[in-house]
């Protein structure tokens, strides 16, 4: 059932139990940035019983914030019923604010309520059980050293993320001998993810949970804007992020990232990122890729990975 708008903030101010069954239908990179408003709202108002409908119910395991997030418990028992989107986005480049905004303003405005975000970062939640398992890497190459996570493929829906597979390689062949790269990748026919020589291989082999406890062993990872990078954030770990001009830094980064944007650069993207997906749409393509994409270099790539080390982040 759903109750109006003045009953539910009033019960809500009153701390009375309220539920509220919240629908997300986006990618899980998505899923990742509710996580933390999801945090923060529960933080505020520990009377609500949250119920969530995403597409990666494995992104909640473990989660005290929610009451429950599989699709198979419907929305028997609710107080109330939204479905949730960030509009924020529509003024990234002017409102200075990170997506985890997006969708804590959104909430504010569902429910009539206000709180803060209290932490710049995603919330997963590992068992000690989890946290103790060996990890992936391990079990599958019998490697128990130091790795770092690479994303380096493609969607078809979003080709001007990509950046050139050529200089992917370049990276892993530039830190041989100093850094393991473990590369991962969702196999899907929409998908692209070309192997790299000298990278452990689990495309296709990780599913949601695994992903997850892959970055906690991890030490940094590398990757487009994806779902990496707020997978990161959870763990408060680096990641590099090859990112051109489609998007704004404040939008997307971590206090753990490095965002290599080229917004302010190019006429294309002097105001903010241009939020283009198609080539067909590129005001600037070079080849293959567009400008804002190959104007990051390897060197700029490795020299960030680079500094983590240098700076004392992390060690070798």
């Amino acid at each position: 059932m759903d109750i109006d708008k003045e009953e539910l903030v009033s019960r809500i101010k009153n701390n009375e139990p309220v539920s509220i069954l919240i629908r997300q239908g986006q990618c899980p990179g998505d899923i990742l940035v509710l996580t933390a408003a999801i945090r923060d709202l529960k933080n505020k108002f520990p009377n609500l019983i949250l119920r969530m409908r995403t597409t990666a119910p494995a992104i909640w395991e473990n989660n005290p914030h929610v009451s429950d997030h599989e699709d198979s418990l419907g929305a028997v028992g609710s107080d109330i019923d939204i479905k949730l989107g960030y509009p924020l986005i529509h003024q990234a480049n002017q409102c200075g604010k990170h997506f985890i905004h997006g969708f804590k303003e959104e909430l504010e405005r569902l429910l009539g309520i206000s709180f803060e975000i209290t932490a710049l970062k995603c919330d997963l939640h590992l068992t000690d059980q989890e946290k103790g398992w060996t990890n992936q890497v391990r079990d599958t190459f019998n490697y128990s050293g130091k790795f770092w996570i690479i994303n380096s493929g493609s969607k078809n829906d979003f080709p001007l993320k990509q950046w050139s597979r050529v200089r992917w390689q370049e990276v892993v062949d530039s830190l041989r001998g100093k850094l393991q790269f473990v590369q991962v990748g969702e196999e899907h026919p929409n998908h692209n993810h070309e192997p790299l020589k000298g990278a452990f291989n689990l495309v296709g082999k990780t599913d949601m949970r695994q992903l997850i406890r892959l970055c906690y062993h991890a030490e940094g990872a590398v990757c487009h804007t994806t779902m990496l990078n707020h997978l990161m954030s959870a763990w408060e770990k680096p990641c590099v992020v090859v990112a051109g001009g489609r998007e704004s830094s404040g939008w997307e980064s971590y206090n753990e990232t490095t965002y290599l944007d080229t917004v302010g650069n190019i006429h294309c993207c002097k105001s903010g990122g241009c939020w283009k997906a198609k080539k067909e749409e590129c005001l600037w393509m070079e080849g293959e890729y567009p400008k804002c994409m190959n104007m990051i270099t390897v060197t700029d790539v490795v020299r960030s990975i680079d500094k983590y080390y240098i700076g004392g982040r992390l060690t070798q």
